[in-house]
């Protein structure tokens, strides 16, 4: 999993269950003070900055989701010479013979469709040869450096329908679409391999993640649905009084699937390392995995938990981590093609962080980090539960990302504050307010976003390209340093000398919940005994679980799984 680049990037655990979603407030608008020099102070700099384009209407944005695509590569060439940019060459450039031979081969009907051939990074070598070529007979010196990296994108959804992909490394703008009316509430967007979905209103839109075309559209069976996740052939739409259901991504006038788990659905469903599950809490109790079929998906498994199950679990490789309202980690196996028996004895470790965790985790170069409603911190090893150091009252509300040395928080207050990755411990801090951050368990980056729509990514000096923030072996502490940079770095752009304020308006601190009187333990989290580690009698039957057809619920088998 783990692939040497020219540009030396370390390969991302490319999954959905790694998308970062901001849901963000819409509350007066904070002007956040802070500048070029505050920034610098704690070590960082400005990567890019962007502004979401909205409707006519206010269009405050309601999500910013971060996804890496697991086949989709950003390729470029840039030819340079005396300091001066000469040719730049982009991979995703039409490759004009490629497609001219398939006009030919239709023309004598050897072909029926066209596709849009790229030149590729093949193609854009192929150019500069020639270009270099020439600057040689000029008698001209030349630079050539190449970029070839995973996509990420970073998709918006405003309040007013307003649909947005930036590619998350540059900030570059790659489509824009309105979806729905303006006047209906507009939930916050799934992002997978091939479509990003939306609901506004009463309405499920499924939109082409390559340039934000309309691919489907059909009106939703429950109208209290609180997002959706697009995988495969399917969406899947989960609803607050515990349903969930499956669309065909397609067929517009296909039956959809559905199954129902006691409880009340607040989270996104999450999609597994493998793309085989997702997971779906319906809270207070239940955490649900469902193994998805190009022709129908199955109820594989149900977690109950004896704590509040109120945040989305984190994907990790062959599973997923859970994390409990009293602090309670527990760290849950899939099936994989050497190991069928996982269902059963789906728990790998248990531990407790000695925290009331009211946000979903951060899981970072082999740490998990749980944060509390009172600013606690405390780390976990994500290969075997073990605290790798305790609880310490550092006054954060946010883990924003993690780097090879540090952590980057916001504080309670909405002031930035860095930690160090190995104790835990404060370095340094703006006292200064910032924008609302989306928590980033993907690589290295920072990025925050305003109510107006301003977006901006921060990355520490001098880290030109990103770094991925888990380990090869999704496991283990943090390395002591940070990867090199390789030769042949982009030309970075002067900054002017005066102040400059990166961020523009913020938007104010969330409010925590009221503190719950959850005593820490060790026990448990899933409740149940030592031969049924997810509670109930083996004999008991789920409060509901069915498939379209509505079958009775075997108390032997609760899923109806094939």
């Amino acid at each position: 999993m783990h692939h040497a680049r020219h540009i030396g990037f370390h390969k991302y655990r490319v999954v959905c269950a790694l998308i970062a979603s901001a849901a963000l407030s819409s509350g007066g608008t904070l002007r956040a003070q802070v500048n070029q020099s505050d920034i610098a102070q704690v070590g960082l700099d400005v990567a890019w900055r962007a502004q979401i384009i909205q409707g006519q209407e206010a269009g405050v944005p309601v999500s910013a989701t971060l996804f890496p695509h697991p086949t989709k590569r950003k390729q470029s060439l840039t030819i340079v010479s005396n300091g001066r940019v000469i040719e730049h060459i982009s991979g995703d450039a039409i490759d004009r013979a490629a497609y001219e031979q398939q006009l030919v081969k239709i023309d004598t009907k050897e072909e029926t469709k066209i596709t849009i051939p790229k030149i590729g990074l093949a193609g854009a070598r192929l150019l500069a040869d020639k270009t270099e070529a020439r600057l040689k007979l000029l008698g001209r010196k030349s630079e050539r450096i190449e970029i070839d990296r995973e996509m990420i994108y970073l998709v918006t959804a405003s309040l007013d329908g307003s649909i947005q992909a930036f590619d998350a490394e540059t900030g570059e703008s790659l489509w824009t679409a309105s979806v729905g009316q303006s006047n209906r509430p507009t939930m916050p967007a799934g992002v997978s391999d091939e479509y990003v979905s939306v609901i506004n209103g009463p309405e499920l839109y499924l939109l082409r993640l390559s340039d934000g075309t309309t691919v489907n559209t059909r009106k939703l069976e429950s109208g209290n649905s609180i997002s959706s996740l697009p995988v495969g052939s399917w969406i899947f739409v989960p609803a607050f009084e515990g349903t969930l259901t499956a669309y065909n991504a397609t067929k517009k006038d296909a039956l959809p699937w559905r199954s129902v788990s006691g409880g009340t659905s607040t989270e996104m469903p999450v999609l597994s390392l493998d793309r085989k599950f997702i997971a779906w809490n319906s809270a207070p109790k239940f955490l649900n995995i469902t193994r998805i079929d190009d022709r129908t998906p199955t109820s594989w498994n149900r977690f109950e938990s004896s704590e509040p199950v109120r945040t989305q679990p984190i994907a990790v490789q062959n599973g997923y981590i859970v994390a409990t309202g009293d602090g309670g980690i527990t760290r849950l196996g899939l099936p994989s093609d050497e190991s069928n028996g996982v269902r059963n004895n789906a728990i790998l470790w248990r531990s407790s962080s000695g925290i009331y965790n009211p946000s979903t985790p951060i899981v970072a170069n082999g740490l998990v980090l749980v944060w509390s409603l009172n600013s606690g911190l405390t780390a976990l090893n994500e290969k075997t539960g073990e605290i790798v150091w305790p609880e310490i009252n550092t006054g954060i509300g946010q883990v924003i990302s993690v780097s090879a040395s540090s952590i980057y928080c916001r504080s309670k207050e909405g002031r930035l504050v860095v930690l160090d990755s190995k104790t835990g411990e404060v370095q340094r801090s703006i006292p200064k307010t910032i924008p609302t951050a989306i928590s980033n368990s993907i690589n290295d980056r920072l990025y925050f976003i305003n109510q107006s729509g301003q977006i901006i990514c921060l990355r520490e000096l001098n880290a030109l390209r990103p770094v991925s923030l888990l380990a090869p072996s999704a496991g283990g502490p943090p390395s002591k340093s940070a990867p090199k940079t390789p030769a042949g770095e982009p030309i970075e752009e002067t900054k002017p000398a005066q102040e400059l304020d990166p961020f523009g308006g913020g938007l104010p601190s969330t409010e925590n919940a009221p503190a719950m009187n959850a005593p820490a333990t060790t026990a448990d989290p899933f409740g149940g005994s030592a031969g049924d580690p997810f509670g109930g009698s083996p004999t008991e039957a789920p409060k509901g679980s069915s498939g379209s057809g509505g079958t009775t619920v075997d108390p032997n088998d609760p899923f109806g799984g094939n």
